[in-house]
């Protein structure tokens, strides 16, 4: 049985149909891959794309971090400058403060010293007797009038060559310096400390008032 072949004119070729089918899913198996390659062409572009996208973001991310911390820096900077030229103002204002302190001070140690040097030995040793709540006043007042006839410059010279100094007339045994058993106060707290004591038989006069 004959099989009638067509043939087909294709250009400058002629084709006969046993060819055609093969060559038909030859094309669309081209066509495929086309446009697989397209699609994986595209895809492959868009992951560029995509990767020039993150690149940009993080570098954009990297320069606003560097452009923050420069700027943070120069805050730190300005403010530590602002902090230290204020605490030199607060430094300066202080010691100027503690110069007037000292002035004023002084002025009222003046005040105190121009009022003792007022008031009379007798309120002096009152006035002290009474900061101590000391009970026996009069008693210090008679012991001081007998020892010194309140004198606060009082010198006595023992036969055994010590000295009674001051208007308690403390002597040298007891190794104070003159300037302090000249000084009332000083030797009135000494003398009220040493009576508190139970030891003011150191005083001759304590058996003569």
């Amino acid at each position: 049985m004959s099989v009638a072949i067509k043939r087909y004119r294709m250009g400058s070729y002629i084709i006969s149909t046993s060819r055609v089918k093969p060559l038909k899913n030859e094309i669309r198996r081209v066509k495929r891959h086309n446009r697989t390659y397209r699609g994986t062409l595209t895809k492959r572009n868009k992951e560029i794309n995509g990767n020039r996208a993150i690149a940009l973001l993080l570098a954009w991310c990297i320069f606003a971090t560097t452009y923050a911390f420069a700027m943070t820096s120069n805050n730190i900077q300005f403010n530590g400058e602002k902090v230290f030229a204020e605490d030199k103002k607060l430094s300066d204002e202080a010691d100027a403060l503690s110069t007037v302190e000292l002035s004023l001070a002084e002025d009222l140690n003046l005040h105190s010293s121009s009022a003792e040097a007022v008031m009379t030995p007798e309120e002096q040793i009152r006035r002290i007797a009474k900061e101590q709540s000391f009970k026996w006043t009069d008693y210090l007042i008679r012991l001081a009038k007998c020892e010194s006839t309140l004198n606060p410059r009082a010198i006595n010279v023992n036969s055994n060559g010590s000295r009674d100094l001051g208007i308690f007339q403390i002597n040298d045994i007891h190794g104070l310096s003159d300037e302090f058993r000249y000084n009332i106060e000083k030797s009135t707290l000494w003398t009220i400390d040493k009576i508190n004591s139970g030891q003011q038989r150191i005083w001759v006069c304590n058996n003569l008032i």
